[in-house]
Order: C-alpha cells, then sequence, then structure tokens
C-alpha cells in the first residue's frame, strides 16, 4: 500500500513538471525586426507646436499563440558606427510603442505584432535624431547630432521569451531621411 502511494505521489510530481515544461516552452515568443514598409511615417507633432515630425519605428511580433502580457521595449545600447567597445550610451531606456500616450507596458495577442518607436527629427531640428525614450538623469544622452549608430533593442514580456536585435542607424541631416538596417 505504501508503495502505491509512493507511485501515487511521483506520479503527480511528474504531471506537474510536465505540465510547467509545456507552459514554458509553449509560452508566447517575440521577434523584433524592421519592415520599411511600415517603419517611417510623417506626422505633425503636437507636442512641438505642430511642426513636421519623421518617426522611425521597429516592429515587435508575437510567433506565439497566447498573449505576451505586459511587453516593454528598450534601447539598451547607442554605439557609434558598429563598435560595441565604448558605445555612447550604455544605459537601459524604456521605448515607447507607437501611436499610445504614455511609456507603459501593452499586451500582444499571439500572432499579432505592434510597432515600437525608435526614434525621430523634428523638421526644424535637423541636426538631432531624438531616440523615443523619457528624458534620464544627467548625462544619459537621448539625442544624438546626424551620424551612423549601432544600436540593440530589446523586448521583454511577463511570460514570453525575449527578442534581442541589433541595428545600424543613418541619418546624414535632413529631417526625412533616416536609414535602419538590421544586423544578422
Amino acid at each position: 500500500m505504501t508503495s502505491g502511494i509512493a507511485v501515487l505521489g511521483l506520479a503527480g510530481q511528474a504531471w506537474k513538471f510536465v505540465k510547467s515544461l509545456t507552459a514554458w516552452i509553449g509560452r508566447p515568443r517575440l521577434t523584433l525586426y524592421f519592415d520599411p514598409t511600415r517603419t517611417f511615417e510623417k506626422v505633425p507633432v503636437q507636442d512641438a507646436g505642430g511642426v513636421m515630425g519623421f518617426f522611425c519605428h521597429l516592429v515587435v511580433k508575437n510567433q506565439g499563440k497566447k498573449r505576451a502580457k505586459n511587453c516593454q521595449g528598450e534601447l539598451v545600447w547607442v554605439g557609434l558606427d558598429d563598435r560595441r567597445e565604448h558605445p555612447e550610451f550604455r544605459a537601459r531606456r524604456t521605448l515607447k510603442w507607437a501611436n499610445e500616450p504614455d511609456f507603459g507596458a501593452r499586451d500582444i495577442e499571439g500572432g499579432d505584432d505592434r510597432r515600437l518607436d525608435l526614434c525621430y527629427v523634428l523638421q526644424t531640428q535637423p541636426d538631432l535624431v531624438h531616440f523615443f525614450t523619457p528624458k534620464g538623469p544627467a548625462g544619459v544622452r537621448t539625442d544624438f547630432p546626424a551620424g551612423k549608430y549601432a544600436l540593440m533593442v530589446r523586448v521583454l514580456g511577463e511570460n514570453a521569451r525575449p527578442a534581442t536585435e541589433r541595428f545600424i542607424l543613418g541619418y546624414t541631416g535632413v529631417w526625412n531621411q533616416v536609414e535602419i538596417r538590421q544586423l544578422d
């Protein structure tokens, strides 16, 4: 009788393990990519008095079937060209979801995607590219002059496999001409 109870106990533990393993394997999987047909947008910027702004987005897709909860994008670092040794910026900064009023986390349904604001340039300030993050403490740069920059961006979710990608952003100083290329 005791061995039967022990077997049932082991079977129960094994079942719990299989269920948790299945849930972990089946959790939402986020991917982060650049899509030139959905990335660029010219719109008036109300916070800047209605001047035109050129916005650049990245796309985050939930490859899973379940909802990815509380997803948040972050700019991890910005470096000159493709050099990671001495980044210009190494302080994780939250990115904003496109067309949302705040920097809060958002859910992404299974199979759906959302655009993530990466940066913008104002027509009246063509010498600067602004990364779409909350302004941080002194010394944490979020505005950069024209140039070529390497970026690392990460997207995390409460129950999802994260995505981390590197991109090259090129900006010549012409307000509506920003180039983005995803690195392998």
